[in-house]
């Protein structure tokens, strides 16, 4: 087996650069204007200025006016066919899912979420259409369908490294509300929606803490999600002078046993006594494997989850959680995208988190 090295987290790369933008130049080697240029110009929002473009009802004559001066001053050429698509609505919504078919339906998160986003839409008189990115090609299938028309806008949900996508909703114009924070570049340029998740685990430790644990271990989620990476900024805040005991896993059951494994096996005699897992599968593949191993839950090692969905208590002993409300995250993400339809100033809404106490901590 390799040697087990334990690090303290950083603040989860949250405030990483973002990346050189491409620069798009005309035949005679100066650099062609951009939608982007345009906003500039003009002190309006890049999806203002394409709703002026493309004819829509909801901007105002100032800014309207503005865009048209701003068009002239730049030289900016609107694309014809994009701008004949963007003249008609749909009345359709994207969900844009940046995983696999797959997890979709295996993690109930997922299933809570988009129930309660087409509930929301159905009240406010849109249909809702899925569309499931878990590959290069889905992705590519995916954003196309961002951006052609047939949609009014798009609600994007777990999107792994989420730049590419966010650049291009922007520069066309799409208006976009993400489920979960976006990484840095996008935390002002985009509407979104978030539970709190660094509150929920300094709120899951400080659980763990005040029963007594002193070797409190984390099951992360995927380095490359935002609400991963403050999650465990909760953990690594709240646990004080204590060393950060920190194994990896991919949201799933199956990693929640590999991680549990890990730390158990790396920490021999170290004594890990509680195991807040980033999320309610993972904690109940931490559950499963302890069960295997002979070690008791929550006797010797006490497991917090993150979600209370349906896994929460399915487990035995039943899990002690942070539950975070999918329906108000719904109703939220639907409320910012109709501002969005309207030319609104991007905004963002964070969710308040509660601990639920049963048996397993």
């Amino acid at each position: 087996m390799k040697p087990c090295r334990w690090g303290r987290p950083g603040r989860g790369g949250l405030t990483r650069p973002p990346r050189d933008g491409a620069t798009v130049v005309n035949s005679s080697g100066r650099r062609r204007p951009t939608i982007e240029d345009v906003a500039r110009a003009s002190g309006v929002s890049v999806g203002t200025v394409s709703r002026a473009i493309n004819g829509a009802h909801w901007v105002s004559p100032a800014a309207r006016k503005a865009v048209e001066d701003a068009v002239v001053a730049t030289g900016y050429r609107a694309n014809a066919h994009a701008r004949n698509l963007r003249r008609r609505t749909s009345g359709t919504i994207a969900i844009l899912v940046g995983e696999s078919a797959g997890r979709l339906f295996a993690d109930p998160n997922f299933g809570a979420l988009v129930r309660d986003i087409s509930s929301e839409l159905d009240t406010a008189g849109k249909t809702m259409v899925l569309a499931v990115s878990g590959n290069a090609s889905e992705r590519t299938r995916v954003l196309d369908l961002a951006i052609s028309g047939q949609v009014d806008g798009v609600i994007v949900v777990s999107w792994h490294d989420d730049e590419d996508i966010l650049t291009e909703l922007i520069a066309h114009g799409v208006p976009s509300v993400v489920i979960g924070i976006p990484t840095a570049p996008f935390l002002k340029r985009v509407s979104w929606v978030a539970s709190d998740d660094y509150e929920g685990a300094r709120m899951a430790v400080a659980h763990l803490r005040a029963q007594g644990r002193r070797r409190i271990a984390l099951v992360s989620g995927p380095a490359d999600l935002p609400g991963s990476r403050l999650r465990l900024d909760g953990y690594a805040g709240a646990i004080g002078s204590q060393q950060p005991l920190v194994a990896y896993g991919d949201y799933s059951h199956e990693s929640g046993s590999r991680a549990a494994q890990t730390l158990i096996d790396c920490s021999d005699g170290a004594g890990i006594d509680a195991i807040f897992a980033a999320n309610d599968a993972m904690a109940a593949g931490c559950i499963e494997f302890l069960g295997d191993r002979r070690i008791s839950v929550p006797d010797s090692v006490a497991i917090v989850g993150f979600d209370d969905n349906r896994i929460a208590r399915s487990t035995r002993p039943a899990l002690t959680t942070i539950r975070q409300s999918f329906g108000l995250v719904a109703a939220e993400a639907v409320a910012l995208l109709k501002g969005e339809l309207m030319s609104d100033p991007a905004a963002s809404t964070v969710i308040p988190v509660e601990l639920v106490r049963r048996a397993s901590a």
